[in-house]
């Protein structure tokens, strides 16, 4: 009896197979598609509140693109992304310290990516940034100007009109202090740590908590714009003068490198309150009992102070050991390092104004010198050759807590406190002394915002006042006239089935004239039988009497895939029918994307 042949075969498990493959897709946004292509374009701003209107009333900043609230959009994404920056397991998006500067001021600018456009990711390193900003209150600029940014491939999205060349080597610096975290304690911004309180500085790349008391957080670094006129940037900390008022800095052995002839600067900015009536701006007093190097047993001992300690012509003791102690007196800054027998001294000759100015004390081999505002002002010999480092902590805003030691504390304000363990050339130090508002660094960092790849999230947060405006006008009602370009990747998966056929299978058609098997005998009749026995011919041997049907073997024109319950999955069209072949095998492959 003949094989009836079958249209349907089974596919082996090992005849299916998947290949994932990315795919990258070029995106553009601008302020006059952003809304319509569902793109987030907002501000953030910490501030709770402007001033009330009226009874009880408060006057919240929204967005005018989409009614949200300023400082809970600020929340959103300083939750997300930022409130835990010692503890980034704790965050949306995990980001590598060593590669992302991560901070978030006051005010920010943010821009999310919706999913449907950004696929499973920003590609990294794909966005580009360029926004056009008219000058105006909001950032205070006299002018207008541009700001173009490029994310560079670890989350940081970088200002290309800022040069890095000539800023100070980070591999190099020991310690970093500043004040611009610290409006988080506070609703408005601003106010008064209480005694008793810490903050968080950087120390050799990690983060320690120092002692504060009774400092009152302030607007920091004036940034020249043009001319005379000045905005602030970042915070400070403001030291009243009194003793109740400092910041505590526990000691290090690396502080003993503030010795000798070893190569290392100091650079911060102050803004005295009282030019004629301030004092210790910081220094590291030694305590009761103190270390020294025994030159002639070739050890480490230690000794003991006389006390009290006598002062003569505003300069410290030359019995109280200190590498540094750095001070303003007469509207001039002081410089002095003592072993306990000899003192070195520098003081500057260009007198402070009353405004901010950036100091640098630069060591290098036997030449110790003195820079107000990146200018030369002060030069010295060596530092005294007996060993002058101390077990004292460091103290901001006073030279000790002891309350009988007459030297008066230093009353104004102290912002980005740096040491280095390097003597940089002044380029270096001019760059630490450049507040200019356009290209500005003396935060040291062209950085100015994050993007977060994962979440489709840009946001831009400095500092710098030109930054706080790069989204909106000064109504905050409009976007500002930006640019925005990147890759969404989208995983594309190729799938792939052999489909088997054998020689045996799938020789049926629904052509009618393929399908009909008559009897033949040596009539060639169907109804008679002829002398010969009857016998069945494969389809398409018949040939009718009006015409010659040839060779009639099927044809594959589609290919089915279905699942295990005969529901169809896919269908696959050939471009071309396949003619079916009974005496071979034959295999079709199918590939699709999706």
């Amino acid at each position: 009896m003949p094989i009836t042949p079958s249209v349907y075969r089974s596919v082996r498990s090992n005849d299916v197979h998947q290949r994932p493959f990315k795919a990258y897709k070029n995106y553009i946004v601008t302020d006059e598609n952003a809304l319509a292509d569902k793109y987030g374009v907002q501000h953030a701003t910490h501030k709770k509140f402007a001033p009330h209107v009226g009874d009880d009333t408060y006057n919240y900043p929204i967005n005018h693109t989409d009614s949200t609230n300023q400082h809970v959009v600020w929340n959103w994404i300083d939750h997300r992304y930022y409130r835990y920056p010692y503890d980034q397991t704790r965050c949306v998006e995990l980001t590598n310290a060593n590669d992302v500067e991560k901070y978030y001021f006051i005010d920010a600018s943010i821009i999310t990516i919706p999913y449907h456009q950004m696929g499973e990711r920003v590609k990294p390193g794909s966005l580009h940034f360029k926004s056009f900003i008219t000058g105006s209150s909001a950032n205070s600029s006299s002018k207008s100007f541009s700001i173009t940014g490029s994310d560079d491939g670890h989350g940081n999205l970088r200002d290309q009109h800022v040069s890095t060349g000539s800023n100070a080597n980070s591999n190099n610096l020991q310690l970093y202090l500043h004040f611009n975290n610290e409006f988080r304690r506070f609703d408005d911004n601003y106010g008064k740590v209480k005694s008793s309180d810490t903050i968080v500085y950087k120390f050799k790349g990690r983060d320690v908590v120092a002692p504060i008391s009774n400092v009152e957080i302030q607007n920091g670094v004036n940034v020249k714009v043009s001319g005379s006129t000045y905005v602030s940037s970042g915070l400070s900390g403001y030291f009243t003068g009194s003793r109740a008022t400092y910041l505590q800095i526990n000691n290090d052995p690396i502080f003993e490198q503030f010795q000798r002839c070893d190569h290392w600067m100091m650079s911060f900015w102050i803004k005295p309150n009282n030019l004629s009536d301030t004092g210790t701006i910081f220094s590291k007093f030694s305590n009761i009992y103190e270390q020294y190097y025994d030159g002639l047993n070739k050890m480490t001992k230690f000794r003991t102070v006389d006390k009290p300690i006598t002062y003569s012509n505003n300069q410290i003791s030359h019995k109280n050991r200190t590498p540094f102690h750095v001070s303003l007196i007469n509207n001039e800054i002081h410089f002095q390092a003592a072993d306990g027998f000899s003192l070195m001294h520098i003081s500057s000759s260009i007198s402070l104004q009353g405004d901010w100015a950036h100091i640098a004390i630069a060591n290098s081999g036997s030449v110790c010198r003195l820079y107000v505002n990146g200018i030369p002002s002060g030069s010295t010999g060596s530092i005294p050759q007996e060993s002058t480092a101390n077990s004292a902590n460091i103290l901001i805003g006073v030279d000790t807590l002891n309350t009988d030691k007459p030297y008066k504390s230093f009353n104004g304000n102290i912002a980005e406190l740096r040491m280095y363990n390097y003597s940089p050339n002044i380029s270096v130090i001019q760059s630490l002394a450049n507040n200019d508002f356009y290209t500005g660094s003396l935060y040291q960092t062209n950085v100015f915002g994050n993007v977060f790849y994962r979440n489709g999230a840009v946001v831009m947060s400095s500092p710098m006042p030109k930054y706080h405006d790069v989204l909106f006008t000064g109504s905050a009602a409009q976007p500002n006239n930006f640019k925005m370009v990147f890759k969404g990747q989208h995983t594309i998966y190729e799938n792939e089935v052999m489909v088997r056929v054998p020689k045996v299978a799938c020789n049926i058609s629904t052509n009618p004239s393929a399908v009909y098997r008559p009897a033949n005998g040596d009539a060639n009749s169907c109804n008679d039988a002829g002398s010969n026995a009857e016998k069945f011919l494969r389809p398409g041997d018949y040939r009718k009497t009006m015409f010659i049907s040839g060779t009639a073997y099927p044809y594959i024109t589609t290919v089915g895939l279905y699942d295990s319950k005969c529901q169809l999955l896919a269908v696959g069209k050939l471009a071309e029918p396949l003619q079916k072949r009974d005496d071979i095998d034959m295999n079709i492959v199918i590939r699709w994307d999706y």
